[in-house]
């Protein structure tokens, strides 16, 4: 079974995060100092390319486990390190002043690549309400039944209309033979047949078949032909090779049978290592295939039915082991707890004379009393005449008086805490200044963990539990449920249980004890010990949220119909991350340590699109995604719903019609999207072309977008009021043209994201991927040389462009007479495109968004400490002269 392969792939795992977590805790120990900035990014970054590889296979085993037991400890471990990547990610950041990071060279010092240093997926995602899913489903069915319902009206009319003019024709022809006798003759010209989209699209295919093939036998005719040719020419030249000797031959066949034989044996053992694994459902044989795709998914729904299956069956069999203990063991428990809370109050009474209260259940019960939490009876009656003694201190005392003794008392702690602000203000100063200086710079310490106990603590709370048992490797260790495990802590819950039910029991004796304990003080005339006031806890004030009463379904139901009707209620393509194409910036660590500006490409995108995905199951968030046109935003939203199963709702002003854009109209649609958007959660709202609301020309704007105030105004300003801080959606804004918007744009969305721009690279994965999925095309075709023309036009319009080039007619002539790389540029040419100028998105980027400031800023100072260092080298060379040139003279 796959449970044993990923039980010692586990095994692997554990032992790899324990090297890594020593390395880590021997820098942190040691304080390991570096003498230069891009020294001490470089360590990080080696750490952090690490643990991201060990957070890949931490998580592919959680995802593949089957032992339901270990998957809460399992978890624990993968959100210790997802913790400590991003406390990584956060430290990189504060010492480098970039959103990025470039990890080329820290994952080299790990023997790691780039690839392995990229997330997979995210650890957790929020599953979305069945109810909403259904209503989802049921809304796109339900605006489906109505097209087809208007097509098969259309189609009826169409019949009738047909019948018509078969009528008028039978009449026009009568009137034609009237008409002939008459001598008046008229022309009738046949009118072109109207073909459907349907029609017109199979005809298309058709061609394109047709075109294939043609080009196959031309192609084959034309190979033939050459090689013919070619031995033609070399036996008439004489440059013919011999043939080889009889021996020669026998040799050759036997070395060719040889290597054969060995290639075809190691062929047969990976072939069947693939089906071994295929058949243990580890990963399907091959690759992945439209095909197969299914069988993926078949393999996936298959493990995880087979894991709610245990997980259903552990549950069960907890319950069993809960109640048969209660029934064995519950009423010669409750005693024992009965006669030990009775031998406590005996305690208390014997040496003070008083009962102790027994603590609530928010502070422990009973069970804080066996814990040792509560003071010992004389510990209390210290307390109590400290207590006594402070009231009588107080007691002349007038309540202004008291009031002002702890306002005092609170402007002290105010005292204290500003001066330690002004000394550590002081302290940064001095070490700003410090590091400016050449000769007094410290240089960077590893700096301390925050989260590392936390890895630390799930580490070895998983080898406490698992250890012993992962020894014995049992098949209820790697697969179901280990019985042993769950029973000490399932009677530890059912002790807590009967615990609850005697504490009820003994607060009433305890009732009757005082009362009885009151009369015998009254009796010997003394005054009773008054209660000591317990220590309340500060709890933070919590706000208030208001919670809008959602509407009925059916009224929710209309919502997401009116929705689907609109285009705002979309369906998506499953997408993932590495479906934004691109690699990572190799040398964006070196021009970091040159102190040359390094922009982030495809690969670091990813990485930082990694934590929004993340962000979409925490809380309400506002993401701006700049770039140029067809840079790949949508693709990312894409991603970032599949990768959350989250629901997508899209706006795009441009599409709207100005004759409805009124204020009742945008009325119905914002409360259709709140609405939608708070009860199918986790959700993502994608608003298109932002920039068309936020235009720094407001004259020249409003003449060809006349609505943009009131939708700008109904959009961010009354549906964002409709969220919550709590509620599970993301809004992202694409924006194109961000130089001609204006600074509420950014007040609006502080967290920017620039896309890259269409580099070499991406083109060559573009064009290579269009020569592959297209045989037609010639496998010779200079693809780096059409790459270096096309970089910096849009991706998708590249996209779109390669697949309109090839018409019919135009696969039949590649057959013939080839392609070249002209052909190509000139028809992207003649499209009247124009590539964009990416240098306005970085001057954009570096002066209005903060991480694009925060960067400007980190550069000029290292050039400015940069430029320090060489003046004093220069002056240090001159004072050497000098003092060499006295001890000649001398």
């Amino acid at each position: 079974m796959s449970s044993n392969f990923y039980f010692e792939k586990w095994k692997t795992v554990l032992k790899q995060l324990k090297s890594l977590i020593q390395i880590d805790q021997e820098y942190q120990i040691t304080k390991t100092h570096d003498k230069r900035r891009c020294q001490a990014v470089e360590r990080l970054s080696e750490m952090l390319a690490a643990y991201i590889s060990i957070y890949n296979e931490v998580l592919e085993c959680s995802q593949q486990n089957l032992q339901v037991q270990k998957t809460k400890d399992i978890y624990a471990v993968l959100c210790a390190v997802v913790d400590r990547i991003l406390e990584l990610k956060h430290q990189v950041r504060k010492l480098e002043g970039c959103q990025a990071q470039f990890l080329s060279k820290g994952a080299i010092r790990h023997n790691l690549t780039v690839d392995d240093a990229e997330f997979r997926d995210i650890p957790v995602r929020v599953e979305r309400d069945e109810n909403s899913k259904e209503m989802i489903t049921d809304a796109f069915h339900a605006v489906k039944e109505k097209i087809l319902q208007k097509e098969l009206e259309l189609a009826k009319e169409e019949e009738i209309s047909e019948k018509e003019s078969i009528n008028a024709w039978w009449d026009d022809d009568n009137d034609k033979t009237d008409d002939v006798a008459t001598g008046d003759q008229f022309i009738r010209y046949d009118e072109d047949e109207e073909l459907s989209e349907e029609a017109l699209k199979t005809r298309e295919m058709v061609a394109l078949i047709q075109a294939h093939e043609k080009t196959r036998r031309v192609t084959q005719l034309n190979l033939q032909r050459m090689q013919k040719r070619q031995l033609w020419e070399k036996e008439l030249l004489g440059t013919l090779a011999p043939q080889a000797r009889e021996e020669l031959k026998i040799r050759a066949a036997k070395l060719i049978q040889k290597v054969g034989r060995v290639y075809m044996e190691l062929k047969r053992k990976k072939v069947r290592e693939c089906k071994t694994n295929e058949v243990l459902g580890i990963k399907p044989c091959g690759e992945f295939s439209y095909s197969e795709r299914d069988k993926v998914k078949e393999v996936k729904v298959r493990r995880v039915e087979i894991y709610k299956q245990m997980d259903k069956n552990w549950k069960h069999q907890c319950v069993q082991i809960k109640e048969d203990f209660y029934k064995r063991k519950h009423d010669e428990i409750k005693e024992h707890y009965r006669d030990s809370i009775r031998d406590w109050f005996r305690d208390w009474y014997e040496k003070i004379g008083l009962f102790h209260n027994i603590p609530k259940i928010t502070k422990g019960g009973s069970v804080a009393i066996w814990r040792g939490e509560i003071p010992s009876p004389e510990d209390w009656y210290e307390q109590y005449k400290e207590y006594i003694a402070a009231k009588q201190r107080n007691k002349n005392k007038s309540g202004q008086e008291a009031k002002l003794e702890k306002k005092a008392a609170l402007m002290e702690q105010k005292r204290l805490k500003l001066e330690e602000k002004r000394k550590m203000k002081l302290e940064e100063q001095l070490k700003r200044k410090m590091m400016k200086n050449p000769n007094m710079h410290p240089g960077y310490n590893y700096p301390e963990s925050k989260k590392f106990h936390k890895l630390i603590e799930a580490l070895d709370h998983y080898h406490e539990l698992w250890d012993q048992l992962d020894a014995d490797e049992s098949m209820e260790v790697k697969q179901g449920n280990v019985k042993q495990v769950d029973e000490e802590n399932l009677i530890g819950e059912v002790k807590l249980e009967i615990a609850t039910e005697v504490d009820d029991d003994m607060k009433q004796e305890l009732k009757k004890l005082n009362k009885a304990l009151k009369k015998d003080y009254e009796n010997a005339q003394e005054e009773m010990p008054e209660s000591m006031p317990e220590k309340k806890s500060k709890r933070a004030k919590k706000k208030k949220i208001k919670k809008s009463k959602e509407p009925d379904k059916e009224a929710i139901a209309e919502k997401m119909e009116y929705l689907v009707e609109n285009g705002f209620l979309k369906e998506y393509s499953q997408t993932k991350l590495e479906d934004f194409l691109g690699d990572h910036n190799m040398v964006g660590d070196d021009c970091r340590c040159l102190d040359i500006e390094a922009h982030p490409c495809a690969g670091e995108i990813r990485s930082l699109w990694w934590e929004r995905c993340r962000e979409v199951s925490h809380g309400f968030h506002k993401i701006l995604a700049v770039g140029p046109g067809g840079s790949g935003r949508s693709t990312l939203v894409y991603a970032l719903a599949s990768v959350n199963d989250a629901t997508l709702l899209e706006v795009n002003p441009s599409v709207l019609d100005v004759d409805l854009v009124t204020p009742e109209y945008l009325q119905n649609v914002i409360n259709a999207l709140a609405v939608c958007a708070r009860v199918a959660q986790p959700t993502i709202i994608y608003m298109k072309n932002v920039h068309l609301l936020f235009n720094r020309k407001k004259k020249k704007y409003i003449a060809g977008f006349p609505n943009a105030e009131l939708i700008k105004r109904y959009l961010f300003k009354k549906l964002l009021k409709r969220f919550n801080k709590t509620d599970n959606i993301t809004i992202i804004a694409s924006c194109s043209e961000p130089w001609l918007t204006t600074g509420n744009l950014i007040k609006q969305f502080p967290d920017v994201l620039l896309l890259p721009d269409t580099t070499y690279s991406v083109v060559v994965q573009l064009l290579n991927n269009w020569v592959i999925s297209n045989r037609c095309l010639p496998r010779d075709l200079d693809v780096h040389t059409l790459a270096r023309m096309l970089r910096g036009y849009g991706f998708a319009f590249l996209k779109s462009t390669l697949q309109d080039f090839l018409t019919p007619d135009r696969i039949v002539k590649m057959a013939a007479y080839g392609l070249t790389v002209k052909e190509i540029f000139e028809y992207v040419i003649q499209t009247g495109v124009e590539k964009h100028d990416y240098e306005q998105y970085l001057k954009w980027y570096s002066r209005k968004t903060i991480w694009g400031k925060k960067e400007t800023k980190q550069l000029e100072e290292a050039r400015e400490f940069r430029a320090a260092v060489e003046k004093y080298a220069e002056v240090k060379k001159k004072k050497d002269k000098k003092h060499l040139a006295v001890l000649k003279e001398e």
